[in-house]
């Protein structure tokens, strides 16, 4: 039976070691439905077909097409898992063109994709994103970019300074490191969507796969798994937190670890155990839209000295969350790096950046470029404003979660912690599926063995890990820290750099020297930032 599949292979014009298959989803791919008319591959012109863009593929030396499949055009239904691909053996060629029946080649072709489509469908299946895509504009694109950017882990910025200077200058340094790592971390971004250019793949893995190959793919989805669970982790700090001042500001005095299993249990719980969350992703737009509404507040706040002595919520505050300024400014030394590591975690959007490319309208990377630099430019005044905001309301004492500092009584950060806490709410278990589904590939667990009992066991042991873990790491800025230094650093600057290191050697690209200096020296510098600024988060800075 498993010479089925190469002869039909051969028949279709494919390589002889094609193997047809479902694509399997990455970790980090996105929950959508397709939808829209099939694409063909046109006589003479081998494509790629992602949604209603066809892209052109490298030319296999090794490889032709038979005339007989040059005259007949081979579907490629939209929702397929089937992908193109160029080439065939020379001997089936040679068969196929004696025969010189297209009408049987075409009712092969078409028995066979039903044949395939029948076998491994699967119930609730979603669609790749190579089934839709091409038709974004930059407008868009923009806005999708910057929601996947601003999210709660921004919130840990101000405290960030307060590591290292209790003085109002610290801003400046402080958000000349926002601009300057917005520019570093847009342009990796954007060199990912370059290699996307020369490579025609639409996932962080496949990328990976088409330049590197084998040697360290499960490096890949072990950092995405686990990115996605240093999120979580973050997230049941946000939540858990958030709760208690909820409950304060109603008059109920609820420890944090209470609010953490409570919410776990009743909330969490059964949104991670959905078979299907195409309900929730709408709902991720809610986080920036909280995190600009936020924004907003602590600038009014500001502005009115409702947290200042003799302020209309000064005297509600914690000593610990009261304003406390001085003279020492440390942000122009290594101290601001646990600072910058927070930033670097608040920037990641990388994973996703291949598939912005492949859905970008008419895409080539003058516009891409355009769609990065408005994307990561937004979110950077985004973050200069609350990091520099809510340190120079609260100074040295600003916490690791800024909205600590935050009266209980203030109805303007009540809102804001409503907003937060359901953005996060619906956010989590989304997240938590691309954790979930990161360690089973880690794990190599087949998906014979997925059925939906073992995932709901499964889910329920990953969860109670992050829920134990969360009760004794409760600091989010130093989460994000120590993800931001470690994870994010390889997922930004080496992973992006080795890749286009071995793209250049691989297709002997021209010119292209220079830039692949200029990434490696950032990537050496982005490895040096991330290994001090952990180190500093962890032993604190003198």
């Amino acid at each position: 039976m498993q010479l089925l599949p190469s002869i039909f292979a051969n028949i279709l014009g494919g390589s002889e070691h094609q193997r047809f298959k479902p694509k399997q989803e990455d970790p980090e791919d996105v929950i959508v439905n397709s939808s829209g008319p099939p694409h063909t591959r046109q006589a003479n012109t081998p494509t790629v077909v992602v949604g209603k863009r066809a892209l052109r593929p490298r030319k296999n030396k090794e490889s032709t097409m038979s005339s007989a499949t040059e005259k007949t055009p081979i579907l490629i239904r939209q929702g397929s898992s089937l992908d193109a691909q160029d080439g065939g053996a020379a001997d089936s060629t040679e068969a196929f063109r004696n025969l010189n029946r297209s009408s049987l080649s075409s009712s092969l072709a078409a028995s066979y994709r039903s044949l395939v489509d029948a076998a491994f469908s699967l119930p609730g299946a979603n669609a790749s994103v190579r089934d839709f895509g091409g038709t974004a504009t930059m407008a868009s694109e923009i806005t999708n970019m910057s929601k996947n950017l601003i999210g709660g882990g921004v919130l840990s910025l101000s405290g960030g300074i307060a590591i290292c200077a209790n003085s109002p200058a610290a801003v400046v340094p402080a958000t000349l490191w926002i601009f300057v790592l917005a520019a570093v971390f847009g342009y990796f971004c954007w060199l990912i969507g370059k290699i996307c250019k020369y490579t025609y793949q639409v996932t962080y893995r496949e990328l990976w796969q088409d330049t590197v190959g084998q040697t360290g793919a499960m490096t890949v989805p072990f950092v995405n798994a686990f990115k996605a669970g240093l999120g979580n982790l973050a997230y049941a700090s946000i939540l858990s937190q958030t709760a208690v001042s909820l409950c304060e500001s109603i008059g109920f005095e609820v420890s944090r670890i209470t609010c953490l299993f409570f919410i776990t249990i009743t909330m969490l719980l059964p949104l991670c155990l959905l078979k299907s969350l195409q309900v929730l992703a709408p709902l991720s737009v809610l986080g920036t839209c909280g995190i600009l509404v936020t924004t907003a507040a602590m600038t009014v706040r500001y502005l009115d000295g409702s947290y200042q002595p003799g302020g209309q919520f000064y005297n509600d505050l914690d000593p610990m969350y009261t304003p406390h300024f001085g003279d020492v400014n440390g942000a122009w030394g290594i101290g601001i790096l646990p600072f910058a590591c927070m930033a670097f975690e608040a920037y990641v959007m990388h994973y996703n950046s291949a598939r912005f490319y492949a859905e970008l309208k008419d895409a080539n990377l003058t516009r891409f470029g355009g769609v990065v630099g408005g994307a990561f430019g937004f979110s950077a005044v985004v973050y200069a404003v609350i990091a520099s905001i809510g340190y120079l309301t609260f100074g040295a004492n600003s916490s690791s979660y800024i909205l600590n500092n935050y009266s209980s009584k203030d109805p303007l950060a009540t809102a804001c912690r409503l907003l937060v806490a359901f953005s996060t709410l619906t956010t989590y278990p989304i997240v938590f599926t691309g954790f979930r589904d990161g360690v089973l590939n880690v794990l190599d667990i087949p998906p014979s063995r997925q059925t939906s009992s073992n995932l709901n066991v499964f889910s329920i042991v990953l969860l109670t890990a992050l829920t134990v873990t969360a009760v004794f790491v409760t600091d989010l800025g130093l989460i994000n820290a120590v993800g931001g230094g470690t994870l994010a650093t390889v997922m930004v600057f080496v992973f992006p750099t080795i890749m286009y290191r071995k793209l250049v050697k691989k297709q002997g690209l021209v010119g292209e020297d220079f830039e692949v200096t200029v990434a490696t020296v950032m990537m050496v510098i982005g490895i040096f930032l991330g290994v001090i600024g952990v180190y500093l988060s962890i032993v604190g800075v003198k």
